[in-house]
């Protein structure tokens, strides 16, 4: 127990928890598509902000199960009702279909039809004479259901203490029924002391092996949940409940929130008594800490806690984060003197200390709470302002966190670790340090260094944010896609690991290659265009970016701004460091005008009056006519200038023929020859002079020879 006293919590509880009205921001509920939230993007909201908590994790979190007693399957879990319903329910549910089901499968058909049949009488004593050709604990049970479902509990008590008091080894099938349907029997009854009992001893004899078919058992904790607030025990209410959810009944948790409504709806005196339970205490701080309680509930339930001996430890990190997230930084820093070394307590005393300038601090602190929080803490799915959305798993978020810092202070690499731990859920932010913080040789570095333990699928399923991946491969592919860009095609192909998509990359690298390496100025052009047809095939896959501006992450399906300005937490460094990386041309799709700058260029190795010239200024405009307008009518204009006449231009830029670069190798040479021929036009007489001259030369040259030789 810590040493807070009850005035200290009047100044702090109240204080606290009472800004909720002015402090608490508005959501705002995005239309359209919803992508994971990056934290690099507002980084002094994400290092200042506290998402909520999760009542569901916070409940789990304290919950105690019952020794011996296994967790619900899939097949009796309802999470539309907080208990179980059974005999004497009219309405048609789950759990009477559960029944009938089990009666059918164990019960042989006479047997099944003779149960049907008094299920559906209302005299139960009629119902037992139905039944007199059916083992004793058959008839008896389903007598006292009959009674039950009448509403006259006290013979259906009767008939279930009869089945109860047969040997056990006559009352094998219905042991757990009868135990089950008494206890309710002797709720209705208001004989609350009695029905707790049946509940438990219920329990009791499953813990010992008898049948549970419809894991009553645990159906049983929210019935004696029930019997326990009709006596205004909230203490055991909330613990019993709370049983029922850590044996994985949803039920359990479906009835911790009406609890908590119930409770909230309470007079303010008898609030207060319910709270002098600690169950009650910690409910109500997990519900105010995960964002669910109306304004008003959290200053009443802050009264109420000022007013209270002083509260347990493990409720002082919790009652800190709830002062943090309402903006009371003062009560917050009191209650994390005592609140020990959970993840949570080091996880805002890293913000306290960012808040007070102090970087040292919060980095110590970032660390320890990363250590603390286990690997499989998470709060689950979290809603951002923006209508974005967070999977809030306490150790990767932490981590998060805590690369910005290492941004801040220049440790792009350290950074980029810290992202990757938890690259499952910040994939995004960690392929934005990857791709333009980090140097082409420093990622590579990185990469060669560096293999995370497989997060999900080998299988890469679609975009790189909406499936299972593998982090390790997309960083190896992001890489690529980098040294590609930069003309380091060989290097390149040793990341791709997707062989279809490797040698699609080699063809590229060979013909980016040849491009420039050719004899010929046809043979040049050939392989630029090949290049370019590549890249409109797969410019995404071999070149395209991670984020910006092609988002390959999602597809390429949609697009958004991102920060390019400076601020406290994004330093001049780092954005030269985006500004060097940035895509040519930065625009979206920007492997489009890549593949058209080489068409251009293959065109400039071409005859103007070739097909080929035409065809691939044709291609090219293909490529980019419904993406930059402007663009494509450049190279139009430059077909009607410079180019042949074609049958197909009619369509240009729609339907293109095929280059025939052999037959622009021929026209090439045709107009070497022409240029050569008029270009010696001017010199024809002196030409002819000169030749005829050399003639003469070699013929005088030639009868000298002969006249010598005689």
């Amino acid at each position: 127990m810590s040493n807070f006293s009850g005035p200290y919590l009047a100044t702090t509880v109240a204080v606290s928890i009472a800004v909720l009205t002015a402090t608490t921001p508005a959501r705002v509920d995005a239309c359209g598509a919803s992508f994971p939230n990056q934290l690099l993007d507002d980084r002094l909201a994400t290092l200042s902000g506290l998402p909520d908590g999760n009542f569901h994790y916070e409940m789990s979190r304290i919950a105690q199960t019952v020794p011996g007693l296994a967790p619900v399957s899939a097949a009796t879990i309802n999470p539309n009702a907080h208990y179980y319903m059974d005999e004497g329910e009219r309405s048609v549910s789950e759990q009477v279909r559960l029944r009938t089901e089990h009666e059918q499968k164990t019960l042989s058909s006479e047997h099944a039809a003779i149960v049907a049949a008094m299920r559906g009488m209302t005299d139960a004593r009629a119902a037992e004479q139905t039944g007199a050709s059916l083992p004793a604990e058959l008839r008896w049970y389903t007598a006292g259901a009959v009674a039950f479902g009448q509403a006259d509990y006290a013979l259906a008590q009767d008939y279930f203490q009869r089945v109860l008091a047969l040997p056990g080894a006559e009352r094998a099938m219905r042991t757990t029924w009868a135990q089950y349907s008494l206890g309710r029997s002797l709720a209705n009854q208001q004989n609350w002391e009695a029905a707790r009992a049946a509940f438990t001893e219920l329990r009791s004899s499953v813990v010992k092996g008898a049948a549970d078919p419809l894991e009553l058992a645990v159906a049983s904790l929210g019935e004696e949940a029930r019997t326990a607030m009709s006596t205004g025990d909230w203490g055991a209410v909330v613990r019993l409940y709370n049983s029922q959810l850590a044996h994985q009944s949803e039920a359990g948790y479906a009835s911790l929130l009406r609890v908590a409504d119930a409770l909230l709806a309470l007079p303010d005196s008898d609030l207060k008594q319910a709270m002098q339970a600690d169950e009650v205490q910690q409910m109500l701080v997990a519900y105010l800490f995960s964002g669910i309680a109306f304004s008003g509930s959290a200053r009443r339930v802050a009264t109420i806690f000022s007013e209270l001996d002083t509260p347990a430890r493990p409720l002082l990190d919790r009652l800190a984060a709830v002062s943090y997230q309402h903006g009371d930084y003062l009560s917050a820093e009191r209650f994390l003197v005592n609140a020990g070394d959970s993840g949570l307590a080091w996880w805002l005393r890293a913000k306290l200390a960012l808040r007070a300038g102090d970087k040292q601090a919060a980095q110590a602190a970032y660390v320890r709470a990363a250590k603390t929080f286990p690997q499989d803490e998470s709060w689950g799915s979290y809603e951002t302002d923006s209508g974005d959305y967070e999977v809030i798993n306490l150790k990767c978020r932490v981590n998060g966190e805590s690369a910005i810092l290492a941004l801040e202070r220049g440790d792009y690499a350290d950074a980029l670790d810290l992202l990757m731990q938890g690259a499952e859920f910040y994939w995004l932010d960690a392929a934005v340090v990857a791709e333009r913080v980090l140097t082409i040789d420093e990622l590579k570095g990185f990469v060669e260094q560096h293999i995370y333990p497989m997060l999900a699928s080998s299988e890469p399923a679609g975009s790189h944010i909406w499936g299972p991946q593998d982090y390790n491969r997309l960083l190896r592919e992001l890489l690529a896609r980098r040294l590609l860009r930069a003309n380091r095609y060989d290097e390149a192909l040793g990341y791709f690991a997707d062989p279809e998509l490797l040698d699609v990359a080699t063809r590229y690298a060979s013909a980016r290659k040849q491009a420039v390496a050719r004899w010929t100025a046809s043979g040049r052009a050939e392989a630029a265009f090949a290049a370019a047809t590549l890249l409109h095939q797969s410019g995404m896959e071999l070149i395209g970016y991670e984020m910006a501006p092609d988002y390959l992450s999602i597809d390429g399906l949609f697009e958004w701004t991102e920060a390019k300005e400076p601020d406290i937490w994004r330093n001049l460094a780092e954005l030269q460091r985006q500004q060097d990386s940035a895509a040519d041309p930065d625009k979206r799709f920007h492997y489009r005008y890549v593949a058209v700058n080489l068409a251009s260029e293959a065109a400039d190795q071409l005859s103007p009056r070739s097909q080929a010239f035409a065809a691939t200024l044709c291609h090219a405009t293909r490529w980019i006519l419904y993406r930059d307008h402007n663009k494509a009518k450049q190279l139009y204009q430059r077909y009607v200038e410079h180019g042949p006449y074609v049958a197909w231009a009619e369509n240009f830029g729609q339907h293109c023929q095929s280059p025939d670069f052999a037959a622009a190798q021929q026209q090439q040479w045709q107009d070497t020859l022409l240029a050569t021929r008029l270009a010696l036009r001017p010199y024809k007489l002196p030409v002819l002079a000169g030749i005829a001259g050399l003639a003469l030369f070699a013929g005088f040259w030639l009868w000298r020879q002969r006249r010598t030789r005689v």
